[in-house]
């Protein structure tokens, strides 16, 4: 290269390779930033995605803290989409919380029998006989908030395609980790018991 330009200088060389691998960074660095300027007004002019990032923002939802570890930032796009539907679920979908006794004495039926059971969860305390079941059912905001209430329901497919997002069920139909569907209490319901146990989901479009 020193003969190529004429340059006594062995150092002179490096340099000028230094600044043409400069002027390639620049160069994808300017690209980027077209890409993202581009992203950028795409949701400027999409209302659904301006609302959906500011109400992620405010929330609090989406927030970096210093020290996290890059590495997990291949699960960003996992992470991005849980944010949005931790975000966009309560505006359409509630969790309608129902109490059902089963007792040979009171020959009440304890069940929700119109939610499917994949629309559904429930905590159980008792015995073979005699329990307590303390449901949570996901349906729509207007809703009947009734133990037979008939919905409407979210799609399976909505609910598999977040629980494949590192959530679990659970933590949906509880409220926990960033969940917050607005809840409704049947009439007569009372919260469950310390001891009473989650019992395991079941994606079944069948219910009870």
């Amino acid at each position: 290269m020193a003969k190529e330009h004429h340059l006594p200088d062995g150092s002179v060389p490096l340099i000028i390779a230094c600044s043409e691998l400069a002027g390639t960074l620049s160069s994808l660095v300017v690209k980027s930033e077209k890409a993202r300027g581009d992203y950028q007004t795409a949701i400027l002019q999409d209302w659904g995605k301006l609302s959906g990032c500011g109400e992620a923002i405010r929330s609090g939802i989406w927030f970096w803290a210093p020290g996290t570890n890059y590495d997990k930032v291949k699960d960003a796009c996992k992470a991005i989409a849980l944010n949005f539907y931790h975000t966009l679920m309560p505006v359409k979908w509630k969790i309608v919380l129902c109490q059902g006794i089963q007792s040979v004495q009171l020959r009440t039926d304890p069940f929700m029998h119109k939610v499917p059971r994949y629309s559904l969860m429930c905590k159980m305390l008792g015995t073979q006989v005699d329990r307590i079941y303390w449901w949570y059912a996901c349906m729509e905001v207007g809703a009947a908030v009734k133990q037979q209430s008939e919905g409407p329901f979210p799609a399976q497919k909505l609910l598999e395609t977040i629980f494949a997002l590192e959530t679990t069920p659970t933590e949906f139909f509880s409220g926990a980790n960033g969940w917050k569907l607005p809840t409704a209490e049947v009439p007569g319901y009372r919260p469950p018991e310390g001891a009473a146990q989650w019992q395991a989901y079941q994606n079944s479009p069948d219910p009870f």
